[in-house]
């Protein structure tokens, strides 16, 4: 698919003759209208390379949209489930160091009547505060995942975000049965496989585009105009 050339349509404005008068020694004035077509008909397929170089562009456009949607949603995914994880992982921390300071109070009261040895209290006592500090990085893991989910799902200047949510694993039956029938129906996809395999295609079209230079090229003009002497012959047309 070739475009022409757009047509050009001049008129010359009493154009004087600067050489030897020709009528009774007197200038005299010309004027003409024309147009010009010019009509590519072969410049070695570099337009047909370009416009197909275009379209996988455009394709690959929207494969880097598509990555990054869901990119997104598989990072606001993981933020939220995090979220879910270290609040189970701070209520199971919390109920072990309750149950260790149970254990270090009877520790201490068998290390008074000799029942017992001061060496377990002491053990107790740093599995107490080892607790207390994988606490706090639960919660610090927490503050991040909260943060991260603000800024993906673009709540930034909310005071308050109320999680709901459970850890229960999901149906496995449903999950294989809709992943089988993708991968039959052959519309399970991954993007960077297709954006490979465009711009594998692609690198074609460019090679065939510079080597376009190299060929021949073939034009076709068409020429067509009017002279006359005054300005109303020239605009009138004659069969």
């Amino acid at each position: 698919f070739f475009l022409p050339v757009a047509p050009v349509g001049q008129r010359k404005k009493d154009q004087i003759n600067s050489g030897k008068p020709l009528f009774g020694g007197e200038p005299y004035n010309l004027y003409s209208y024309g147009v010009q077509v010019n009509q590519p008909i072969f410049e070695g397929f570099s337009s047909w390379s370009a416009l197909s170089a275009a379209r996988k562009e455009k394709l690959l456009r929207e494969l880097d949209l598509d990555i990054s949607k869901r990119d997104i949603i598989v990072q606001t995914t993981q933020a939220f489930y995090s979220i879910l994880l270290n609040q189970r992982k701070i209520e199971t921390l919390q109920k072990t160091q309750k149950i260790e300071e149970e254990f270090f109070t009877t520790a201490q009261q068998r290390a008074k009547i000799g029942r017992g040895q001061l060496a377990d209290v002491y053990q107790i006592r740093t599995e107490i505060a080892l607790l207390s500090s994988r606490v706090s990085e639960a919660q610090r893991q927490i503050d991040t995942a909260i943060a991260e989910l603000s800024n993906l799902i673009n709540e930034r200047e909310a005071t308050t975000l109320q999680i709901i949510g459970s850890l229960e694993p999901p149906e496995w039956k449903k999950l294989s049965d809709s992943l089988d029938e993708k991968i039959k129906s052959k519309n399970l996809k991954i993007p960077e496989i297709e954006k490979n395999e465009i711009q594998k295609k692609q690198l074609d079209d460019i090679k065939s585009s510079n080597l376009a230079k190299h060929w021949p090229v073939l034009n076709g003009f068409a020429n067509w105009g009017r002279s006359a002497f005054t300005k109303s012959e020239v605009l009138i047309c004659t069969t």
